[in-house]
């Protein structure tokens, strides 16, 4: 596509009774490629009215912009041919997704409900994860009530009666917000629930209104199936809003953010038809949008294991298998202070990969060597201290409670901030 840069210094024209919104050089016109006289083009994004400038009072380069009576030569204006949108095949939008009026159930099932993978943890199985553990529990005992159970609550306590909360997972990347995740799906599976996994990345779609439209029958399909489970994965998209530019970049994000927030709002006011939302963020807090904050009463930082955050992910991995026989976990657990639970999981694969390449290379029956797997583990760069600290600073100021179930102050002991 033709477009034009212009960098020509301000200056203001006078004319009366213009016919479109923009007037271009006779020598700007014809780069466009355009053979009329007039024609819409895109200037900074926004469809106008352009017509070849009959005086030559226009250089090239430059554009005149109607603002009621005068023209007025503005500077780094993108010009190009405004095309209209591509019409999509039947149901299909231009990036592959479907529009509402086919978004129905089944496809938002194909699309979106997430089935266990065989070494998915269990909710007790987790470690230094009780807070937001129990609140999964909580949502679950809550749908496992009777109706009259759920009065009697209503009756005694009012409005301040237990109801299930939403929860939301921030920390550092590889920290585990989605190994949290994994054990909630599979509890989901134990109980007949439908779990959807929504990457919101892939929610802005290039169709003008599909993204709202996708996200929207999300929800209906939730409230319709309640008790349900939706796990927002790298949600940041939903919980900042981003001013809209002059050339209307944000407004997708911003209208998702939209539609998000007045869902979560009718969600509130009916706990019997709420499903459970869980969204993971690696954006600090401060970064966010305190309106979206404020809808999640469940708030955990996800921090970089401890001693025994660690020593329960070696476990996980080893388990009882006999090819780990006789290696101290414990020291494997002190030498990945400072590592992220998935820089422990990676770095310990990579190993056992090494491991039998060279049994194959050699004919030799692989052994875990304790020495070199801790030496690999003890040379990995670990996190600063320092900036670990701001993480855990950063949540504790957003009222963030750390996903262990500890006081910030056991919490930064333990883990030497």
């Amino acid at each position: 596509m033709s477009e034009l840069i212009k960098k020509t210094t301000p200056r203001v024209l006078r004319k009366e009774d213009q016919a479109t919104d923009v007037v271009l050089s006779f020598e700007d016109w014809r780069a466009l490629g355009i053979k009329t006289d007039t024609a819409n083009l895109l200037v900074s994004g926004s469809k106008q009215s352009a017509s070849l400038d009959p005086s030559n009072t226009v250089r090239p380069g430059s554009v005149l912009v109607s603002d009621k009576t005068r023209w007025v030569v503005n500077e780094q204006l993108s010009i190009s041919i405004h095309e209209e949108p591509v019409k999509p095949e039947k149901g299909k939008t231009p990036s592959g997704s479907y529009g509402t009026s086919e978004f129905t159930d089944e496809r938002v099932e194909k699309e979106f409900i997430s089935e266990p993978l065989d070494d998915d943890p269990s909710l007790t199985e987790l470690v230094e994860c009780d807070g937001p553990a129990e609140v999964a529990r909580s949502y679950f005992d809550y749908f496992s009530q009777s109706e009259e159970q759920k009065k009697n609550r209503r009756d005694k306590y009012g409005k301040l009666a237990p109801r299930p909360r939403d929860i939301l997972l921030y920390g550092p990347p590889g920290t585990g917000k989605t190994h949290f995740a994994a054990a909630v799906r599979k509890e989901c599976n134990q109980n007949d629930i439908k779990f959807l996994t929504v990457r919101v990345g892939s929610l802005k779609d290039s169709y003008v209104g599909n993204s709202e439209k996708i996200f929207n029958a999300i929800f209906d399909y939730a409230f319709a199936h309640t008790p349900c489970v939706i796990f927002f994965d790298e949600a940041e998209d939903l919980l900042y809003r981003p001013p809209v530019n002059r050339d209307g970049g944000g407004a997708v994000q911003r209208d998702l953010v939209n539609v998000y927030l007045t869902r979560i709002g009718g969600i509130d006011s009916n706990p019997d038809a709420m499903p459970l939302l869980i969204a993971a963020t690696n954006t600090l807090p401060s970064q966010l949008d305190g309106a979206a904050l404020r809808r999640y009463k469940a708030k955990f930082f996800v921090d970089f294991p401890g001693k025994t955050g660690r020593l329960g992910i070696i476990n996980g991995l080893f388990k009882d298998h006999y090819g780990y026989d006789g290696i101290n976990r414990e020291t494997l657990a002190e030498s990945t202070q400072g590592l992220s639970g998935s820089e422990i999981v990676t770095e310990i694969e990579s190993y056992i990969n090494d491991l039998m390449r060279q049994g194959r290379s050699t004919d030799e029956e692989e052994k875990v060597d304790e020495r070199i797997l801790n030496d690999r583990l003890t040379n990995l760069q670990k996190k600063d201290p320092e900036e670990r600290k701001r993480f855990c600073d950063e949540a504790e100021k957003a009222q963030f409670l750390p996903a262990s179930g500890q006081t910030w102050a056991i919490h930064k002991s333990e883990m030497s901030l």
